[in-house]
């Protein structure tokens, strides 16, 4: 399931590529590139949806919750669930969000042992890093792998509501990259400030 990105630009909402300026769809207001988007069948149960609801002024944001309310009972639980597992869409030039089943289960290493890269078609491609072995837990990395100390974690904690544990953040020089590290500016001083 896909649809728009809450933290992007605008986008059409039947092929989610960026707009600079767009039509509404005559039934739910909705921005689309074209007349051909309002008849694309990933616009539909947003459509529907909006032209039978008491919504007024729409965002696009509400739009992926709607395409997966099929999937869940309350339209609450779904904004939940795209808001903790959707994947952006950014690195193919769409200004959206997919939601994947069986990646929404990979848990978050700042180590990971995969990397996971979105296609063209939408689908999503997860390759292995390292030798897994078997019973061994895949992961993935949910932030920026150049994001250091205490920023990745306020970042994984306000988004997921988790604190990472890894050896990455329970190490103060991350890992010896000294991401966070302010280096010392005393003459003759080749120390770095770490944030712990």
């Amino acid at each position: 399931v896909y649809g728009p990105s809450r933290e992007e630009g605008l986008s059409c909402m039947g092929c989610l590529a960026p707009l600079q300026s767009s039509l509404c769809c005559p039934a739910c207001g909705l921005p689309l590139c074209s007349s051909t988007c309002r008849g694309l069948p990933t616009h539909r149960p947003e459509c529907q949806y909006l032209t039978v609801s008491c919504l007024s002024n729409p965002t696009p944001a509400i739009v992926l919750p709607i395409r997966l309310e099929g999937v869940c009972n309350q339209l609450e639980d779904c904004i939940n669930i795209v808001y903790t597992n959707s994947k952006s869409l950014a690195e193919i030039g769409l200004c959206g969000s997919a939601l994947y089943s069986l990646y929404s289960l990979m848990n978050h290493s700042c180590l990971p042992n995969t990397t996971v890269s979105v296609k063209k078609d939408k689908k999503l491609e997860i390759l292995s890093r390292t030798n897994i072995v078997v019973g061994e837990e895949i992961t993935t990395r949910y932030a920026g792998l150049n994001l250091g100390q205490p920023r990745r974690s306020e970042l994984l904690y306000q988004h997921w509501r988790f604190s990472c544990k890894c050896s990455r953040c329970l190490d103060p020089t991350d890992l010896g990259t000294r991401t966070s590290a302010i280096r010392c500016l005393t003459p003759d001083c080749s120390g770095h400030l770490l944030p712990h």
